[in-house]
């Protein structure tokens, strides 16, 4: 995932805190069921319940697109003709109209066993442009790709060009489709920038019972850590745009304010200002 992975090495006694302050804007509070335009037409969709989600563009969010995702086939079958993705392109609400409806292609997974090779298929949807309405900024080679099943849903992934450059993504293992369109998560691209500590050791643990989750590094007292920072913009249902790090120029660095707490008691935290200067 395109990602501002700036690293910095800590040998951590006890960190005190670590905060982010937003640029380019407040990150906006959004709800589904408060948004217009709701939902105000939906065509006739396969046998299984569609899946919603909105996607908001711009710093006031007012380009809205909202996403239904009617998919029919399992990962093991070769059947892109079962799926298709419903985009209320033109942001009026209305599901049924022209132009609507996005076909899907596959991408084959493949894996080995002991005992044989076999294959999943990912569902991808090539939606193409968005041009929001008060700018008329046009964003690039907005695409959907569809994971196989993390415990009883599939997760989904999103990314767009921002002005037709730089690279935008959002979802994992994490990001799930909702059955009603007013719990739908939130996507916010070229929104307000702000960035976040990102800790995930990149391993997705699914519980049995629990709701799955990253793996996060621990920080253990006198060992060396990485300090990674992600630049983007929040949305809703813990939904994070990160922004490729070829967006930001080469000479800018952000730059952590960490505390660390004395081995002293009686001594203040010692407080360390610390540019994050590698990207990956």
């Amino acid at each position: 995932m395109g990602r501002l992975g700036s690293i910095v090495s800590l040998a951590v006694l006890g960190v005190v805190g670590c905060q982010a302050e937003p640029r380019g804007g407040r990150a906006l509070s959004l709800n589904p069921a408060g948004l217009e335009p709701a939902i105000l037409g939906e065509p006739a969709y396969a046998p299984k319940s569609p899946k919603y989600c909105l996607l908001v563009f711009g710093p006031r969010a007012d380009t809205r697109i909202w996403l239904a995702l009617d998919l029919a086939s399992e990962p093991w079958q070769r059947e892109p003709g079962k799926n298709t993705l419903y985009v209320d392109r033109n942001g009026n609400g209305n599901l049924t109209e022209a132009g609507e409806r996005t076909a899907c292609t596959l991408k084959e997974q493949g894996f080995y066993a002991s005992f044989g090779s076999s294959a999943t298929y990912t569902p991808c949807f090539a939606i193409g442009d968005i041009v929001e309405r008060s700018s008329g900024a046009r964003h690039t080679d907005l695409t959907l790709e569809v994971d196989s099943y993390v415990q009883t849903y599939r997760p989904c992934r999103l990314s767009v060009k921002v002005n037709g450059r730089h690279t935008q993504v959002a979802g994992s293992g994490l990001l799930r489709f909702a059955d009603r369109a007013d719990d739908a998560p939130v996507i916010h691209f070229n929104g307000p920038l702000t960035l976040r500590v990102h800790k995930w050791t990149g391993t997705l643990v699914i519980p049995n019972e629990a709701p799955p989750y990253y793996e996060e590094v621990k920080m253990v007292p006198g060992e060396p850590f990485d300090l990674c920072a992600q630049l983007g913009t929040p949305g809703r249902g813990n939904t994070f745009a990160a922004l490729s790090t070829d967006a930001v120029p080469a000479n800018m660095h952000p730059v952590a304010d960490v505390e660390f707490r004395s081995q002293d008691p009686g001594k203040p935290p010692i407080k360390l200002h610390i540019p994050l200067k590698q990207r990956d």
